[in-house]
């Protein structure tokens, strides 16, 4: 992993990577992607379809990235704030399908 100082930052703790991502260091991005990616697909995968999870995980850290900035550790701990933003990723994907679903024909030519 990349060092950032002297340290490395793998072995940053959760406040000081989030101090780094609003600095925008990409490698603190690169490691909170590596260390929520697994839990927040399982998280989003109850909603939309296995072959959609990639998508909606990659929206959901452009998403957070894009907007770190506005994450406060008073409200709430990283990862609930990242899974909130993924759930309702999630959801924003289901409904967009479903209204997608209902504009096809429902006969053939």
């Amino acid at each position: 992993m990349e060092k950032i100082g002297s340290k490395r930052t793998d072995r940053l703790n959760e406040a000081e990577l989030i101090n780094l991502a609003k600095k925008k260091n990409e490698h603190a991005f690169l490691e909170m992607h590596n260390r929520y990616k697994d839990g927040l697909r399982a998280h989003i995968c109850k909603i939309v379809a296995p072959w959609d999870v990639d998508d909606v995980c990659t929206q959901t850290f452009l998403k957070a990235f894009l907007h770190i900035d506005s994450y406060d550790s008073a409200k709430s701990e990283f990862r609930t704030w990242l899974y909130t933003i993924g759930w309702n990723t999630a959801l924003d994907h289901s409904d967009k399908i479903r209204r997608e679903n209902d504009k096809m024909p429902t006969t053939s030519i």
